[in-house]
């Protein structure tokens, strides 16, 4: 990345012309006759790769950076954008309500002002607003569901919240970018019935069972299978379509949701919506052996196991109302040993004294329990807030046999007797509240029951349960057989791995993120039920520092106020760090210790408040040795462009310049060493490619043109294999030589997205500095231009690593905010893990070194201040310095070369151990003359088996938290 003109920068209008193949073939002869193509040819060792294992292609900086820019905490998720702004710092307000204008209205008006944040080009038209909902605190919180052409689209909604004054404290959701790179059609072909009719085909053809009796349906609300016209996108950069969101219920167990193409009524996915895994008085014996008290409804010398002594009840019903309608009530029915089927009829449980069935018991307890603790500790009206009755169904079979399960199907609770795994179900008072949460969670953030917003159904649902039977922190321990749970429970926040390997131990969940599967949605509907240990793990975590009442307080206000139907694991780290600091205040413990509980286990970043790293399972390898031989360095000068050359230990510090020919000052890197340190490649101010032979004096022993005019930057890998070069005059190309195979590549640079169809998009406008990892990827950045609404153009650079053997583009970092410029990445001497690169914040015309490590995905910052300019760093030959461009420090002008002592790669010495080296000098190069750098071994294995992305504490206040990250990007 070369200085931008004026923030940004304009290559031509016409891009270069390609390149011919004489041109390619006199490339490769000229290249033929160096020393380096000689030594690779003679010697074709091939370095390891340091991505070749990674599963999936997955970028591997694949966790969000959390940022404080303009005074504002921004969450971004590499697939979604910034998905969390809030105020932040000294600002305590991202916007205010005038007078007299609606909180709405201030709302849309923050985000037409700030456009880069989520990527809507006409917030009033594209978001409509569906609720206002006001809590305990008196914050106003309001819901905008995106639309397109007058059509909602699927699961993407904002929501605003303002506190008691009207200030904005901040915005969240999942949004779509407008206007999209596939907007689809605007009209439908297929009828809502024609919708209805191809998913029910379909669900017929993969076996579901059609029986829903009219009594059923009645419990259940249910008119039939609903077709809603909507636009829909199967996950983050995925195609936009047009489809109808049919549900249907085909019986009384199973909720279907299809999305069903509206153009040709195919079926893009369906998932079953069933959640699966709770006047006068009497008193009975539960399944445990406890004797409890139960509020039950009697009728003529009958007992009803019906509650009506909840506040939800209206009073003004009639025996025949209240036992048909269950209006208002807690009411615990009866299958009577038979399977959901078309013919099965449901019964009351009644008893004449007080001699109710001991599962009814149970069932019956456990659902006034569930139905308190949300009523008493969060002040809500019942399962669906509203008042809304809450139904148990016992003695539930499947196939004839005692069904093995429970179950929350969006309109009942359902308990099995147990058979193989379990015993009756009605038994576990956790399990009970696990599955009624379902109708909280349906009711609030409504969790989609897919990937991970479904795997944060499950997990709310698990800590609801564990809150409320706090004798421990398992689940199930009082309905799983041991023959079939050896640990003794179904899961264990404690310790979601239970003692197990992986899935095919009976209990395993993952516990943080490195352990987190990559499922589809016929695999547990994406793992809805497995990597829901991650979330459990950080509740549990919660739970030791805060105790259960103000972990149930946080989770709650984060579900009912701030997640979404669509929201994953980052965003509920966002939502629950928002929730504790509206409850405890900014900078409390309370919210050091919910950003201690997600960064231990590597979602959103971070290895937690003074706690210690999860370890790494295989081990962390070394780096490799400091190489022999004299060390030399090189410098550019700014008023010529001269390179000059000078050894490391002269006594007098001398440097000396070589040639006649002045250094391409359009490119951010136009000098590349061999791995040798006998050869050098520059690229001249006309842009023609020379080499230049070197010894140790340092000498120039032979300089040559290898290619005339065109050219941009140069590097070359590590081992000497393989060369690239950008071309100058706004082109998108890279230009590899294999020097082994003799072979000469043109490889069309592309815009890779964070999608999971791996998007690649054509904005690369001119391709600037190159930084090899190993033989086969190489990272480079690239100024891009995303074409916007009405000629509004975002203009940015950023860095992407290219596999040159595949084609493949793995995006470095999430989407930064407008102005934010990534590029000149450079790599570690010793290390191939390690990264640093430029920032460049144009609209406060700052700047720093930034770096990476690729084993933990941990973005650190190294230095800032820079006032704009680009440090071009590079590491000495044994990591312990960098060198870098900055403002001259004597003059206050122009640019000169610094040296910056670390105490590790990604950590600086401190601001002391920072010496000018050189005034009026830039591109500062250091390296070793006569001895190849070996390659690090083991980082394939060490990448697959590395935890998430660590912090490490950068404000010094002795914490490892979200905050550091804020810090990191502060560039203030």
């Amino acid at each position: 990345m070369a200085m931008p003109d004026g923030g940004g920068y304009s290559p031509p209008a016409t891009k270069a012309a390609p390149l011919s193949k004489s041109q390619l073939d006199g490339l490769a002869r000229d290249f033929a006759k160096t020393r380096l193509a000689q030594r690779a040819q003679s010697s074709p060792a091939k370095a390891p790769s340091v991505f070749a294992a990674r599963p999936n292609g997955q970028n591997f900086a694949s966790l969000p950076i959390t940022t404080d820019l303009g005074g504002r905490r921004t969450v971004s998720d590499p697939k979604r954008g910034v998905v969390f702004v809030e105020a932040g710092g000294s600002n305590r307000s991202l916007a205010a309500a005038k007078s007299g204008e609606k909180l709405s209205s201030a709302a849309v008006r923050f985000l037409e002002d700030n456009p880069a944040l989520f990527r809507l080009a006409a917030p009033a038209k594209e978001l409509v607003e569906v609720r206002e909902q006001f809590d305990d605190l008196g914050m106003t919180h309001i819901v905008f569901q995106q639309t397109r052409h007058g059509l909602p689209f699927w699961g993407r909604e904002l929501r605003a919240h303002f506190d008691k004054s009207g200030q904005l404290q901040s915005v969240n959701g999942f949004v779509v970018p407008s206007p999209s790179e596939k907007e689809g059609p605007e009209t439908p072909v297929l009828s809502e019935a024609e919708a209805i009719e191809a998913l029910e085909a379909r669900l017929e053809r993969d076996g579901a069972d059609f029986f829903l009796t009219d009594h059923a349906a009645d419990l259940l609300g249910y008119t039939g299978p609903v077709a809603r016209l909507q636009y829909w996108q199967h996950s983050a950069g995925a195609p936009v379509e047009l489809v109808y969101v049919v549900e249907t219920r085909p019986n009384m167990i199973d909720w279907y949701r299809g999305f069903i193409r509206a153009s040709d009524g195919k079926v893009l996915e369906y998932y079953n919506a069933t959640a699966s895994g709770g006047a006068g008085t009497v008193q009975g014996q539960n399944l445990l052996g406890e004797t409890v008290t139960l509020q039950i409804f009697e009728d003529n010398g009958t007992q009803f196991l019906v509650d009506t002594s909840r506040p939800m009840f209206p009073g003004n019903l009639t025996p025949q109302q209240i036992l048909n309608e269950g209006t208002g009530t807690i009411t615990t029915l009866d299958l009577r040993g038979k399977d959901l089927t078309q013919d099965a009829q449901i019964f009351h449980v009644t008893a004449q004294n007080g001699n109710f069935d001991r599962t009814g018991i149970s069932a019956h307890d456990y659902g006034a329990r569930a139905f308190e603790y949300f009523r008493q500790t969060h002040n809500r009206n019942s399962l669906n807030g509203t008042g809304g009755a809450v139904f148990s169904i016992i003695h539930v079979t499947q196939n004839g046999q005692p069904m093995d399960n429970a179950f929350w199907n969006g309109a009942a609770m359902f308990y099995g007797d147990g058979n193989r795994a379990f015993e009756p179900l009605a038994r576990s008072l956790d399990v009970a509240v696990h599955e009624m949460s379902h109708g909280v969670i349906q009711f609030t953030a409504n969790l989609e029951y897919r990937f991970q917003s479904g795997a944060l159904n499950e997990s709310f649902a698990d800590v609801f349960g564990v809150i409320v039977d706090e004798d421990d922190f398992r689940l199930g321990e009082d309905v799983v057989k041991l023959s079939a749970f050896p640990s003794g429970a179904l899961r264990d926040i404690e310790n979601p791995n239970q003692g197990g390997t992986g899935l095919n131990s009976p209990g395993w969940q993952p516990k943080d993120m490195s352990q987190f599967l990559d499922l589809t949605i016929d695999q547990d509907n994406g793992g809805v039920h497995i990597n829901s240990g991650i979330p459990n793990h950080v509740a549990y975590k919660v739970m030791v520092a805060l105790g259960r009442q103000k972990t149930g307080a946080i989770w709650y206000r984060a579900l009912a106020t701030y997640l979404g139907k669509n929201s994953n694991f980052v965003e509920c780290r966002a939502a629950c760090e928002r929730a504790a600091r509206d409850l405890f205040g900014d900078g409390s413990p309370e919210v050091q210790a919910v950003s201690k509980a997600f960064g231990d286990v590597g979602i959103g970043g971070g290895t937690g408040g003074g706690g210690n790293p999860t370890p790494t399972p295989t081990p962390t390898p070394e780096p490799a040795p400091v190489p022999a031989g004299d060390q030399l360095w090189m410098f550019t000068q700014i008023s010529d462009g001269f390179p000059f050359i000078g050894r490391l230990d002269d006594a007098e510090g001398s440097i000396f310049g070589f040639g006649e020919r002045p250094v391409n000052f359009e490119s951010g890197r136009p000098i590349a060493v061999s791995p040798f340190g006998d050869e050098m490649f520059i690229v001249g101010a006309d842009g023609s490619l020379y080499g230049y032979v070197i010894d140790a004096s340092p000498r120039v022993l032979d300089a040559v043109q290898i290619s005339p005019s065109g050219w941009n930057s140069v590097s070359i890998s590590p081992t000497g294999r393989r060369v690239s070069l950008t071309r100058s005059g706004g082109s998108n190309e890279m230009v590899v030589l294999d020097l082994v195979d003799q072979q000469t590549s043109v490889i069309p640079l592309l815009h890779p997205t964070t999608s999971q169809d791996g998007q690649l998009l054509d904005i690369v406008q001119q391709a600037d500095t190159m930084a090899w990892l190993d033989d086969q990827f190489v990272a480079f950045d690239a100024f891009k231009v995303l074409p916007g609404p009405n000629g509004t153009n975002q203009n940015f650079w950023d860095i992407t690593i290219l596999d040159v053997e595949t084609g493949r583009f793995f995006p470095l970092l999430p989407p930064q905010e407008q102005g934010i410029l990534i590029g000149n990445p450079t790599l570690s001497t010793r290390d191939n893990r390690i990264m640093i690169f430029d920032v460049l914040n144009t609209p406060i015309q700052d700047s720093g070194i930034f770096g990476i490590d690729f084993s933990s995905g941990r973005v650190v910052g190294l230095l800032t201040g820079l006032a704009g300019i680009l440090s071009k760093p590079d590491y000495s030959s044994d990591d312990s310095v960098i060198l870098f461009s900055g403002p001259d420090s004597q003059s206050n002008s122009g640019t000169s070369v610094y040296w910056m002592d670390m105490n590790d790669r990604l950590t600086p010495a401190g601001s002391d151990r920072i010496f000018l080296v050189i005034p009026d000098f830039e591109y500062g190069l250091w390296w070793t003359f006569g001895r190849v750098i070996p390659q690090l071994e083991g980082v394939v294995n060490y990448l697959n088996g590395s935890p998430a992305t660590g912090i490490m504490d950068v404000n010094s206040d002795s914490v490892e938290d979200s905050g550091d990250v804020i810090e990191v990007l502060r560039m203030q």
